[in-house]
């Protein structure tokens, strides 16, 4: 199991502190109007706390360079939160919509969008599948570190 042994630098905290920080630069992006930007780094924040999850369930410090990937459904599955996932309605349709939005695949990668495809009305959207009550993602994964 050579994948799992050889770890990458980020170590668990530091991955749930990212995401926090990453969502707090978004809000900044947002009020700039640079909504792509805005979107982009929320939704980096949910990759964030996948990864932390992924660590505390493989009860390691560090994230193994295995799951060093993008794929919002991959670390899900990977972080063994599918099943609640499905379990909860509200958070899973915020997740299918943050995966929707947010794709980071060469094809179709948000990176790599004009900004002018994006507007305050998509980043209120994302942002509400992220923070909004009942289906927030962003709390839903908090509570499962």
């Amino acid at each position: 199991m050579p994948e799992l042994t050889n770890k990458t630098l980020i170590e668990r905290e530091k991955l749930v502190a990212l995401a926090d920080q990453r969502l707090c630069d978004a809000d900044e992006l947002a009020k700039a109007r640079r909504w792509v930007a805005a979107v982009y780094l929320a939704g980096y924040s949910v990759e964030c706390l996948l990864k932390a999850k992924i660590c505390k369930s493989l009860d390691l410090d560090k994230l193994p360079a295995l799951f060093a990937i993008h794929r919002l459904d991959l670390l899900v599955f990977y972080s063994g939160l599918e099943r609640s996932l499905d379990s909860n309605h509200d958070v899973k349709e915020s997740f299918n919509k943050v995966c929707g939005m947010w794709k980071v695949d060469i094809h179709d990668s948000i990176r790599y969008k004009d900004g002018s495809l994006f507007g305050e009305e998509e980043w209120k959207r994302f942002d509400n599948w992220l923070r909004g009550a009942p289906g927030g993602l962003i709390p839903w994964l908090h509570k499962q570190l």
